[in-house]
C-alpha cells in the first residue's frame, strides 16, 4: 500500500503542468497544481509514517486530513470523499461483526444486538450521501433506481 500511495502521489505531481493544460479548457487551469499539492502532503504523511496501512478506514481517514492542504473546493471535496469511505469502510466492518444483515450499528458486538440496538434495514447503494432522513451526521444507502 506504500508504495502505490507514493507512486500515485510521485505521478500526479509530475504531471501538474500537464493537467493545468487539459483544465485550462474548461476551468481555471489549476486542477494539476491543486492535485500536486495534496500529492506532496500525502509524500510527506507517508513518509513520516502518519497512515495507518493496514487499517482501511484509518487510512481513508488519514488521507482526507491530508487533503485539506489543497484548499479551495478541491481540497474540501477530497477530505468528504475520503471521509466517507472511512465511513462506509467503519459501518460494513461492524455489520459483519454483528452477523445481522440489516444492523445499522458501527461496532456492534453481541451485547450492542440486544433489543435496545438499533437495526435498520439497509437498501440497495449506488451511491454515498453524507446526509439523509436516517443517518443525519453519517452515511446513507440510496436505492438503485
Amino acid at each position: 500500500m506504500h508504495n502505490v500511495l507514493f507512486l500515485t502521489a510521485h505521478a500526479l505531481t509530475g504531471k501538474a503542468g500537464e493537467l493545468n493544460r487539459l483544465d485550462e479548457q474548461v476551468g481555471d487551469g489549476d486542477t494539476g497544481s491543486t492535485l500536486a499539492l495534496g500529492a506532496q502532503q500525502i509524500m510527506a504523511d507517508l513518509t513520516a509514517g502518519y497512515y495507518p496501512l493496514t487499517d482501511p478506514s484509518g487510512l481513508c481517514k488519514a488521507l482526507a486530513r491530508s487533503c485539506r492542504s489543497m484548499g479551495g473546493s478541491s481540497g474540501a471535496l477530497y477530505e468528504i470523499l475520503f471521509t466517507a469511505a472511512a465511513g462506509m469502510l467503519l459501518w460494513e466492518k461492524g455489520k459483519r461483526a454483528c452477523g445481522k444483515r440489516a444492523c445499522g450499528k458501527r461496532a456492534c458486538g453481541k451485547r450492542a444486538c440486544g433489543k435496545n440496538a438499533l437495526h435498520v434495514q439497509m437498501p440497495p447503494c449506488s451511491s454515498v450521501s453524507l446526509f439523509s432522513e436516517h443517518y443525519s451526521l453519517s452515511l446513507c444507502h440510496v436505492p438503485i433506481s
